[in-house]
């Protein structure tokens, strides 16, 4: 424990960010901030104050009978204290756990409701974007490939051109949190990554989860900061609307309009799934269906992290990336999509040793049921789903600007 007390007696408001369950506990990651601060801010000031907002990632574990107490809310309270309490917590200035905690104490631990803050916290004070201008800002290319990145216990995807550089991207995540070790550069994953900003890839964000979005915290990647990011509109944490705000101050954070539910191309098909569960980020999200050389017939399918029986399904695809890294929880398998024959490919997007286990047997022996059996894992490198597109650059004739590490090996 330390011994710097400007973090005792002070009360924090924190959103639950993750949970993951243990054999007799639940740990939980949580986004705080301090009360005071966060009864200051409201909805003329959030886009100045915000800047001043220090990030503040918690730790926390639980047993299962106090979290039954706190499950009903996103949003939790408790004070920090310089006494040794039964609920220890880590303290961390990142999603990603790089450095060593502060550990601190907490006690008054309870659920709270975020009263008169809730256009805020669910976006509402964002103006959505128009269907014309998603169109224009995303329809630029035909799409040759798409290339699942190796970023770790995360996801990554490239919409790839006749150029070889990503005309857009889906998620621009990586491993965060427990998984940080999993991140590019990092022991489990040794390979750095270097993005490809030549054409001015616009991001489409699957859901608000760091896993998909954590590469924008990276000041080696803060390029991707100039580019649009289309997002959908959910309850979010503290560290996502300062990114959420960072965006819109510099002109660049496309809302996805909430009554646009289906997005048709001929290139490509952006879904707005909606489970009637607000809290649950990933079956609110966005799912996207990418046409190569714009037909139909050649389709792929990126879910994210959304259940399948969500999804409106076209008979069958040419390539898949396994939902939600390959996990088995919470219905996400009911109503798998099938794969064409003869040629199709599937990627399993997760780190090594990652904290969930993940892919589960279940999901790998569900998806080879129909028919998925050509697996790919992105811990072996980048995954072309294309299938005739083998080890190619990423950049025809060296015209990447940025000497970007996306040349896929699978």
């Amino acid at each position: 424990m330390i011994n710097d007390d400007k973090y005792f007696e002070k009360e924090f408001y924190s959103y639950i960010e993750q949970i993951e369950e243990n054999q007799e506990s639940f740990e939980l990651i949580l986004d705080g901030i301090e009360r005071k601060v966060f009864d200051e801010i409201n909805e003329n000031n959030v886009f100045e104050i915000l800047e001043k907002v220090n990030t503040n990632i918690f730790s926390l574990i639980l047993k299962k009978h106090i979290y039954k107490e706190l499950q009903d809310s996103n949003w939790i309270s408790f004070s920090l204290t310089n006494k040794e309490t039964e609920y220890p917590i880590n303290l961390y200035g990142s999603v990603f756990f790089d450095e060593e905690p502060e550990q601190l104490f907490i006690e008054n631990i309870k659920p709270i409701r975020i009263n008169g803050k809730e256009k805020i916290y669910s976006m509402e004070i964002f103006k959505e974007a128009s269907r014309s201008t998603i169109v224009k800002t995303l329809d630029k290319d035909i799409p040759h490939d798409v290339v699942v990145y190796n970023v770790g216990q995360g996801n990554c995807n490239g919409i790839i051109n006749s150029s070889g550089h990503p005309s857009f991207y889906f998620d621009f995540g990586g491993g965060v949190f427990q998984n940080t070790k999993t991140y590019p550069g990092k022991y489990l994953n040794p390979g750095r990554i270097k993005f490809c900003y030549t054409d001015n890839p616009t991001v489409v964000l699957s859901h608000w989860d760091w896993d998909h979005m954590s590469s924008v915290w990276k000041n080696e990647h803060k390029d991707i900061k100039k580019s649009f990011w289309i997002v959908p509109k959910q309850q979010i944490g503290i560290s996502h609307l300062k990114v959420a705000v960072d965006l819109y101050n510099r002109g660049k954070l496309l809302v996805w309009p909430n009554k646009l539910k289906f997005l048709n191309t001929n290139n490509f098909q952006i879904q707005k799934i909606d489970d009637h569960n607000k809290k649950d980020k990933n079956n609110n999200g966005l799912v996207l269906t990418v046409n190569i050389n714009s037909k139909k017939d050649d389709s792929i399918l990126l879910p994210a992290d959304a259940n399948y029986n969500l999804i409106k399904k076209r008979i069958g695809y040419i390539g898949l990336i396994a939902t939600h890294h390959g996990a088995s929880t919470h219905n996400c398998l009911n109503k798998l999509p099938r794969a064409k024959k003869p040629k199709n490919k599937i990627a399993y997007s997760f780190g090594v040793r990652n904290s969930f286990h993940h892919p589960k047997s279940i999901s790998i022996t569900s998806h080879i049921k129909k028919g998925w059996d050509s697996m790919y894992f992105t811990f072996n490198g980048h995954i072309s789903l294309v299938d005739n597109i083998i080890k190619t650059m990423p950049c025809i004739k060296n015209s990447c600007r940025t000497n970007c590490t996306l040349s896929n090996s699978q």
